[in-house]
């Protein structure tokens, strides 16, 4: 390879990885069945159990228990209509809507309420969802 060669090679690599770094992933979406794994309220971290499912055509239901610090059990019962555009998911119960950012890691999904901090967050890991 002569001098002039070697210049242009960095830029002729930069083009090549520019390109494969397009949007050609199809967007995840929240639907399936999930096992619910965590809930934060307003920052206060509890475990959780339970499961919450999304279906295909637009009804939601979570349900199970979260447990905070030095406290009982408290169930979850939460049930709706669900849409999601890119990474945000609106949740409608029968008296609150919020619009909800998910962001995936491997097989669990983070659902973090939009608003003031401390906010919501709900813990989601993989067992029957469209991001497999």
């Amino acid at each position: 390879m002569n001098r002039k060669q070697r210049r242009w090679l960095p830029a002729l690599l930069a083009i090549v990885l520019l390109a494969g770094c397009g949007d050609d992933e199809p967007a995840r979406k929240i639907t399936g069945t999930w096992d619910l794994v965590g809930f934060t309220d307003h920052g206060v971290a509890g475990t959780a159990t339970g499961s919450a499912t999304f279906g295909e055509g637009g009804d939601f239901e979570i349900t199970g228990e979260v447990t905070y610090p030095s406290e009982p059990a408290d169930p979850v019962t939460m049930s709706g209509a669900w849409s999601q555009t890119g990474d945000r998911v609106t949740l409608t119960t029968l008296t609150d809507s919020g619009v909800w950012t998910v962001r995936y890691t491997g097989d669990q999904a983070t659902l973090t309420l939009v608003g003031d901090e401390p906010t919501n967050v709900i813990a989601l890991c993989c067992r029957d969802s469209g991001i497999k």
